[in-house]
């Protein structure tokens, strides 16, 4: 989960939120001839201890030779 300040999403979230809303609701193709998978690796505090994350970004270039960012996914540690 990440945690903002209150401050930043009150002033954020209301420009953004409908576009990203309609950005994650888009329809996708159905044939992508190549995909790239990336992540970014960090450590976040949580509940008073360091763990591992990463953001993951999916890109796509279409039939047109567009590239298109498919999706964003934050990663959700394993439990020991």
């Amino acid at each position: 989960v990440l945690r903002w300040p209150q401050a930043h999403q009150r002033r954020y979230r209301p420009t953004y939120a409908n576009e990203f809303e309609a950005w994650q609701q888009r329809p996708l193709n159905s044939v992508y001839p190549i995909v790239w998978m990336d992540a970014v690796h960090y450590k976040a505090r949580e509940d008073w201890r360091y763990i591992n994350k990463a953001i993951s970004t999916l890109l796509g270039l279409n039939i047109d030779g567009e590239k298109e960012i498919l999706g964003i996914y934050l990663s959700v540690p394993a439990i020991d």
